[in-house]
């Protein structure tokens, strides 16, 4: 009978584990990578607002103006946050294609 040593798992495993460069990089941060460039995530209060938005148009309803999509939006029996996001706006003329659009002109 033969007796293995604890440290051996295999070649495979073995070459893995002895690899300098994916033992110094798994499951670190990079140093020389600033996180200045990195994607900001937006507020939850932005998401549940947009995600509230989205949820009284229809993608049907696009394009549109600010009026037609407030218009939209009561018939679908809209919040009244919502409907206040559409009485601050200010960009009563342009045509919207999505509520990101719509979204940027809101908020």
């Amino acid at each position: 009978m033969s007796h293995q040593q604890a440290a051996k798992h295999g070649p495979a495993i073995d070459d893995a584990l002895t690899n300098t460069r994916r033992q110094s990089s798994a499951g670190t941060r990079h140093r020389e990578r600033s996180e200045e460039g990195s994607i900001v995530q937006p507020a939850a209060d932005d998401v549940t607002l947009r995600s509230e938005l989205a949820r009284f148009l229809e993608p049907s309803s696009f394009p549109a103006d600010l009026d037609e999509l407030r218009r939209i939006a009561e018939r679908h029996d809209a919040t009244d946050t919502v409907l206040a996001l559409f009485d601050g706006a200010s960009d009563g003329g342009s045509m919207f294609h999505s509520v990101e659009e719509l979204w940027e002109a809101l908020a």
